[in-house]
């Protein structure tokens, strides 16, 4: 955002795409804004209306200049931050703007990865299906088999629950 800053006491207006914080370091305390640009084609736009406003300001121009690096320099300083550790304060900085964001979020998965899931997710299904737990109480035995209608004697078709239930959590 591009602002019109007044100073009255020097009767100038600065145009300037800064903070605030260095506007007022640069040319001090007392201003105002009296207008603002998204981009810099507008300029030539308002700077009339501003001198009709004001008449008899000079204007002051003050941009940030972005510094353009050649591809030796961008790698030495690359080699300067290898392998050192961010302040604690810029760690805690990115894990709260971090905080509550997905990696996946507002993305979906293409035909192709779905129907791999879809089909590996049939396999598992059809692989319990073919086979169902029995459960023998007077031997604690508890097994898995396909054929449902032959049982072994003694057991029931089920899994066993209650009895045992601490051996097979891990808690002896």
């Amino acid at each position: 955002m591009i602002h019109f800053y007044y100073f009255q006491k020097d009767n100038k207006i600065v145009i300037s795409d800064l903070t605030r914080d260095k506007i007022k370091s640069n040319y001090g305390l007392n201003f105002e804004i009296v207008n603002s640009v998204r981009d810099k084609e507008s300029l030539e736009l308002i700077k009339p209306r501003v001198l009709r406003l004001y008449p008899n300001v000079t204007f002051v121009e003050k941009f940030f200049a972005k510094r353009i690096f050649s591809e030796e320099t961008k790698k030495r300083m690359a080699l300067a931050k290898l392998n050192k550790p961010r302040a604690d304060w810029v760690r805690e900085k990115i894990s709260n703007k971090m905080k509550g964001k997905s990696n996946f979020e507002g993305k979906k998965h293409k035909r192709e990865s779905r129907m791999k899931t879809s089909l590996s997710m049939i396999g598992i299904e059809n692989a319990n299906r073919e086979s169902t737990y029995i459960f023998n109480p007077t031997t604690n035995e508890e097994r898995r088999v396909k054929d449902i209608v032959n049982l072994p004697e003694g057991f029931r078709i089920g899994r066993k629950y209650g009895i045992g239930e601490h051996l097979r959590s891990g808690n002896r």
